[in-house]
């Protein structure tokens, strides 16, 4: 980078990155995956024979292409590949069930597909569904008439493709989350979005060529913006670090020592894993320099347990949601004592962020807001260039968390929290019934809606409980229609056939004596409180 906190010169969109990182670090290592690494030189050429592929199936700019693939180097630059067409990237979750997957695609317009055979089962569905004109990257593919089907050793004899011309405003990638209702919603972020937040982060962090980044949140996931877009913009190595190494934290430890990772941001819960069965004490992380968190709450007895594990590391609490990537940092200089939670922070550079009267509720009113003073909690309300442009062909929801106040753009989180003495923020909550799991947002009324949509299911109500593993699950409570009995592994396999894993309840139980609120409806709060005693009670969640 030219200076802190500044874009390499001549960097106008997220497709010039990988270019420029090519000429500024050629033989730098741009990825190092299970073993292997390709040069910054490497990833500009393939990339640019993958975006020609891309042209080869019809793609022009502003069509939107799935990427379909699991945490890996072909993952990383399909992503850029299709920025560099003038493509918008959808990043699909591997392990979603092809019907998941066809509702997404279906409601963002994707019609072109870039995959690999480790994602083929779920990729041939959706060419067999009919909602797909081009696929890049099986192996001998039977593509139906019409289909054009490119192999990935016809995308190697391709000549590589430079950046097409894109503007700043022009959309870049979308990011699909759980709605409140059944239906999920994509978040638009445009080039000029993401490179706001790729300033933040070299401003807020000291990141380098010399830099080795962990790459552990798969692309839908809105925390992958950093492996995707920082580290080509500082010529820096992303370390993927596999799945398998993630469900096993002293695996995941022995990765990070033995690829000298000096920089780590990921959620919460696999911090907590690490801390208690990671056996870092056996393990060299003297390279590790960053520790960035984010995504949801850590807790401070973890933390500071896990600062005195790694005393040669910063540490920083980094909150934003995916509408606005990120818009608050907190660096810890310090031990965190006693149960006060972690702070979020401050704004970062060109960011505002308003505590307002939770009353408002997230509609918009005439008049300016009412802000609340230090120490009172409310909604927290933000103005940033980081920004989505808005919700994927969902207008009135846009309108609806995204108001013009005091001549800007605020996007009503629908996060609590108050502002310390010393002007740090605090998140304290939810306005709603969104929920965090392992840092993926859910709503639980969208998951309710699906159960509920089960023939002989008159009610479903889900809850959140902690696991025996120190991360939170959803369980659920089920109310079958009168006269009908409810099987329980058939509802799990309707909740795996339409939701994304991490939304899948882990138990299903019935709703003992039904608790309604004083208007005749359910009391899906004392309903909750009573499905996590209940199995809590149990002690084998």
């Amino acid at each position: 980078m030219d200076a802190k906190g500044r874009l390499p010169a001549g960097v106008a969109s997220l497709a010039d990155l990988i270019p420029i990182a090519a000429e500024r670090n050629p033989d730098g290592i741009a990825v190092a995956d299970r073993g292997t690494t390709i040069t910054w030189s490497d990833a500009d050429a393939r990339a640019g024979r993958l975006a020609a592929a891309l042209a080869e199936s019809g793609v022009t700019a502003g069509d939107r292409v799935g990427v379909h693939h699991r945490k890996c180097t072909d993952g990383f630059l399909a992503m850029h590949a299709v920025v560099r067409r003038g493509g918008i990237a959808v990043p699909l979750d591997p392990t979603a069930s092809g019907s998941y997957l066809g509702s997404v695609v279906e409601r963002t317009g994707c019609e072109v597909l870039v995959t690999h055979d480790d994602c083929r089962r779920t990729a041939t569905s959706l060419v067999d569904s009919g909602a797909l004109r081009a696929v890049v990257g099986l192996d001998a593919l039977d593509a139906p008439a019409g289909v054009v089907a490119l192999d990935p050793t016809t995308v190697d004899r391709l000549d590589p493709l430079g950046p097409a011309g894109t503007r700043p405003d022009d959309p870049a990638y979308l990011i699909t989350t759980s709605g409140s209702t059944a239906t999920p919603k994509s978040i638009c972020h445009t080039h000029a979005s993401a490179l706001a937040y790729v300033g933040f982060k070299l401003a807020a962090y000291d990141f380098g060529p010399d830099d080795r980044i962990s790459d552990l949140a798969p692309n839908h996931f809105d925390i992958s913006t950093q492996a995707l877009w920082v580290t080509p913009a500082v010529g820096a190595t992303n370390v993927v670090i596999p799945d398998q190494h993630q469900i096993l934290p002293a695996s995941l430890s022995q990765l990070m020592a033995d690829e000298r990772l000096t920089v780590w941001y990921g959620v919460p819960y696999l911090l907590t894993q690490l801390v208690s069965r990671g056996s870092l004490a056996e393990r060299d992380l003297s390279h590790l320099r960053w520790v960035l968190f984010g995504g949801e709450v850590l807790a401070p007895q973890v933390l500071a347990d896990l600062m005195r594990q790694l005393p040669g590391a910063r540490f920083s609490n980094v909150y934003g949601p995916a509408e606005v990537n990120a818009c608050t940092v907190h660096h810890l200089d310090e031990l965190p004592t006693g149960e006060e939670p972690v702070p979020i922070g401050g704004p970062v550079a060109d960011t505002a962020v308003r505590v307002v009267d939770p009353d408002l509720g997230v509609t918009p009113r005439q008049g300016a807001p009412a802000e609340v003073g230090p120490g009172e909690q409310g909604e927290l309300w933000v103005s940033a260039p980081t920004m989505m442009q808005g919700y994927w062909n969902l207008p009135e929801l846009t309108s609806r968390s995204v108001v013009d106040w005091d001549g800007k753009r605020w996007y009503q989180t629908g996060d609590l929290g108050y502002q310390r003495a010393d002007g740090a923020l605090v998140f304290s909550g939810r306005v709603d019934h969104q929920v965090k799991i392992r840092g993926y947002r859910v709503e639980l009324e969208s998951v309710e809606s699906i159960l509920e949509d089960l023939d002989g299911v008159a009610n479903a109500v889900v809850a959140v409980a902690r696991s025996t593993d120190g991360g939170d699950v959803l369980i659920a409570g089920i109310l079958p229609e009168p006269g009908s009995e409810v099987d329980h592994e058939a509802l799990r396999r309707w909740a795996d056939s339409r939701l994304p894993a991490y939304a899948v309840p882990t138990r299903f139980s019935p709703i003992g004596s039904v608790a309604v609120t004083g208007s005749g409806k359910l009391d899906r709060r004392e309903i909750r409180s009573n499905l996590v005693d209940a199995h809590h009670g149990e002690g084998d969640i």
